[in-house]
């Protein structure tokens, strides 16, 4: 019994050894950005509170985001139309 407990404590260490680099090779993913995503519904006579919170509460927590390093940049969707058209 002792005989099967130290093989299979000895074969464990060495097929993770070999699963390990053979899944490695196998990803499909390429590194680098990903872009996020987000819609909001804007209940009637509504907006302009949500159109406040952008411009203030929203953009403060984008520049701290950026500052801190966890995201490249950011826009909204008026802003990223804006950049299109000029």
């Amino acid at each position: 019994m002792k005989l099967y407990r130290y093989a299979a404590l000895l074969a464990a260490p060495v097929a993770f050894l070999l699963v390990n680099p053979l899944a490695a090779q196998n990803d499909p993913m390429i590194g680098g950005d990903f872009v996020e995503v987000s819609s909001v519904t804007i209940d009637d006579g509504h907006y302009s509170d949500y159109a406040n919170f952008l411009a203030d509460t929203w953009r403060k927590r984008q520049d701290f985001a950026k500052k801190q390093g966890w995201i490249t940049g950011y826009c909204s969707s008026s802003d990223y139309l804006r950049q299109l058209a000029a």
